[in-house]
């Protein structure tokens, strides 16, 4: 017999099953605001070495932590809210470790650019997603801080973070992706007071490289 006295075999479905079924109660509670129901689910996935390179977990891990991060935010919890943000961008390394949408952008970046087939379209949209993601953390976490100078910084490196993202990938991704990096971009100039002009305000980018951004 196996676990909790059912059949072995049904037993071994259960286990198989069981990261599906976690996955996706961390996604619903995700979804209704039910923060630590869905980290519970996301830390148990993680806990687990042989389940921490699973990308679907990594992805949730991340969202999680921007949605309540945002809601911190709201709620204004400022010091909460920076915390997950931060980690939401540059991931966490230690303890239950989290990737981040940085970490998750590195992860994917060789296989999104390594051809044209389904899987590698797949990775490249990630691989932009999580590179906007990683500004849009940036962005919010300037917004909490009262410290001009703070707020300068964190702003200046989602900047350049999209400036390092489109120089390496003119493309960004195609259309959409772009105009939601520049709409991104054109919010950060704002905030920095400068003159919003989106990608305007860079030099022409080069021609495309494969090369994964540092």
């Amino acid at each position: 017999m196996g676990q909790e006295g059912l059949p072995e075999a049904e037993a071994a479905e259960l286990r198989r099953c069981e990261p599906a079924v976690r996955l996706k109660i961390a996604s619903l509670s995700r979804e209704r605001g039910k923060w630590d129901a869905a980290r519970e689910q996301i830390d148990a996935l993680l806990a687990d070495p042989q389940r921490q390179n699973w990308l679907e977990a990594q992805i949730e891990a991340a969202e999680l932590l921007v949605a309540a991060g945002r809601a911190a935010k709201d709620a204004g919890d400022a010091a909460t809210a920076d915390s997950m943000l931060r980690e939401a961008a540059a991931g966490r390394k230690t303890g239950i470790v989290i990737w981040g949408w940085g970490g998750i952008a590195n992860k994917v970046s060789r296989q999104a650019f390594a051809g044209t087939d389904a899987k590698a379209l797949q990775a490249r949209d990630l691989f932009f997603q999580a590179r906007l993601k990683v500004a849009e953390s940036l962005m919010l976490r300037a917004e909490l801080k009262s410290d001009a100078s703070e707020k300068t910084r964190l702003l200046e490196t989602a900047e350049t973070s999209i400036s390092m993202t489109r120089k390496l990938y003119p493309d960004l991704g195609g259309t959409a992706m772009q105009q939601r990096f520049e709409k991104l971009l054109k919010s950060v100039q704002t905030a920095l007071g400068k003159n919003p002009a989106g990608f305007a305000a860079f030099a022409p980018p080069a021609a495309a490289t494969t090369a994964p951004v540092p």
